[in-house]
């Protein structure tokens, strides 16, 4: 049954090839390929329309909530769970960004009486669903990733924001078995985890499809066919773990590149450590789609060694890691948070445990010295691509916004 959804974030692509949540724009692409009508609801952004249509049919409204260039900090970048760990004080512009989603949400609903919510991030975008769900007594679908979720379940004094969380939303869709068990254990006894799903946010297939271009990019990337191509993609901090992936291709020198597309405040740290260590480190800035696409299926592997963050944070089910198996390359990452769901061990890559860069670098001179067991890992990726796109999480939002 097509349904209207206002979709409630606090990241989305300001422009074309915008990196900002494109997962979300992806998701609604899915629904509006089910039949359902979308309208976005997210915070203003520099440069980004007010309001806008979408090729794809959505709309989206940017609503205004900052009153100082300080406030707008808060949302985009990192996210709001890393931007609030990295900077304190961005506290105090929460109060403005709450009140200003539960306007432009009331609005909304009011504008479209037989919609129903759909959030983004379990805070605050959830939370807010969850409150003006009861008071309008409309069904509220929540999207648990990472950073939000974890913001609230990591932090004793926030942790009892779960409960009206919880009591507000109808089901709960999860990118991760790893986040599922921590907001189950993060809610009081008393309280039962809403109807929820697993399903990781899934990715443009035909955006993110072999194309047979791996010489040419090379070419392009001045890198030889012989090479051991290693890419990365995210943004540079700590979390991501891209100096482990330095140290560990200490392993498989020289021949090896790493080539990294991002930007963050890592960057520099990260160029003096590969100069340190001799290893031929390319940090390529940020790469749009397409680009993107290119460096990855012209990779031997794809790394994504995150590990642990403060207050034992974790990522949710990295979108890079998706879109490298989409294009049918393996991926070499940590055991951490949601990355076992996507990756398996030893059919379409390899798993190493959260900060051990020994293990990390014997796995990748393991590989380098095995071709054919990359090819085998090729295999498996082509044999799980049908998993990747973003029609599987549109289809269990359209499960729990039926009560089913």
């Amino acid at each position: 049954m097509s349904r209207r959804l206002v979709v409630l974030a606090t990241s989305f692509p300001r422009r074309e090839g915008d990196h900002a949540g494109r997962f979300v724009r992806d998701l609604s692409r899915g629904l509006i390929e089910r039949g359902h009508e979308i309208h976005h609801l997210v915070p203003e952004a520099p440069g980004a329309p007010a309001s806008e249509r979408l090729p794809e049919g959505a709309t989206v409204e940017r609503f205004p909530f900052a009153s100082a260039a300080w406030q707008r900090e808060l949302v985009y970048g990192r996210g709001i769970g890393a931007n609030l760990e990295r900077r304190p004080w961005l506290v105090a512009a929460v109060p403005r960004l709450v009140r200003a989603m539960e306007r432009a949400l009331e609005a909304a609903l009011e504008a479209r009486p037989d919609a129903a919510i759909l959030s983004h991030w379990v805070y605050p975008a959830g939370l807010v669903g969850a409150r003006l769900s009861r008071r309008m007594g409309r069904r509220h679908v929540s999207v648990a990733h990472g950073g939000g979720l974890q913001l609230l379940a990591n932090w004793p004094i926030l942790r009892r924001r779960l409960a009206p969380w919880a009591r507000g939303t109808d089901g709960a869709l999860f990118v991760s078995e790893d986040l599922r068990a921590r907001a189950r254990a993060a809610l009081p006894a008393r309280l039962a985890l809403p109807p929820s799903l697993v399903a990781p946010m899934g990715v443009d297939l035909d955006l993110f499809a072999p194309r047979g271009d791996r010489a040419a990019t090379r070419r392009r990337l001045g890198v030889s066919e012989e090479a051991f191509l290693v890419a990365a993609a995210g943004r540079l901090v700590r979390l991501k773990g891209f100096d482990l992936a330095i140290e560990a291709l200490r392993e498989t020198s020289p021949g090896a590149v790493l080539v990294v597309a991002g930007r963050g405040p890592e960057e520099a740290r990260l160029r003096r450590l590969a100069a340190k260590r001799g290893v031929e480190a390319r940090l390529v800035g940020h790469l749009d789609p397409p680009e993107l696409r290119a460096l990855m299926e012209s990779a031997d592997l794809l790394v994504a060694p995150s590990r642990p963050g403060r207050r034992g944070r974790t990522e949710g089910a990295p979108v890079a890691v998706a879109e490298a198996l989409a294009v049918g390359t393996p991926v070499v990452a940590a055991r951490s948070g949601g990355i076992p769901d996507l990756v398996r061990e030893g059919e379409n890559g390899r798993l190493f445990a959260p900060d051990d860069a020994s293990g990390f670098g014997r796995i990748l001179a393991a590989l380098r010295a095995a071709p054919q067991e990359l090819e085998r890992l090729r295999r498996g990726c082509a044999a799980s691509r049908p998993e990747r796109g973003y029609d599987r999480a549109a289809a269990a939002v359209e499960t729990l916004l039926a009560g089913r």
